[in-house]
């Protein structure tokens, strides 16, 4: 497939939980290393999942599939500071909440973070994956949804 656009990332709804349940939307994640398994995941300092994972080190990054763009949209535009986002189909795995309807589960574990200008970059280890992946949804730097199979 040829994309219109560089292909900015795959699509992740971020998991956390520290006094609330909470996901978000993030399109700044890729892969740091095969082995050890590791993602890195910039976020702006002032989200309320910026806070969770300082607090938490452990969550989890549900890749989507185009049958999830409505909680995309909704991760992305209502802010864990004023909205309760546990309203979603979850679970937890261990203590980290997962998306039980995402293709494909990461649950990561951050190992370090820094911060440049308005953005905390996190290092994490993938601690485990999980799913039922046969697509998932990448976006593109000039703002548009492909879906990317996994099959062959």
């Amino acid at each position: 497939m040829k994309f219109k656009g560089f292909p900015a990332a795959f699509i992740a709804i971020l998991g956390s939980s520290t006094e609330k349940v909470n996901f978000t939307t993030v399109g700044d994640i890729a892969v740091a290393s095969m082995n050890p398994p590791m993602v890195m995941i910039a976020l702006h300092k002032d989200h309320y999942i910026t806070k969770q994972l300082q607090e938490n080190n452990f969550f989890s990054a549900n890749i989507v599939d185009a049958h999830m763009q409505a909680i995309v949209e909704y991760c992305s535009t209502h802010s864990g500071h004023y909205v309760n986002k546990d309203k979603f189909n979850y679970d937890f795995h261990g203590n980290i909440p997962f998306l039980v309807d995402a293709p494909l589960v990461l649950d990561l574990k951050v190992i370090s973070e820094t911060k440049y200008l308005h953005r905390c970059i996190f290092l994490c280890e993938v601690i485990e994956s999980y799913g039922h992946a046969k697509e998932i949804l990448i976006y593109t730097m000039n703002h548009h949804f492909h879906r990317f199979s996994l099959e062959d």
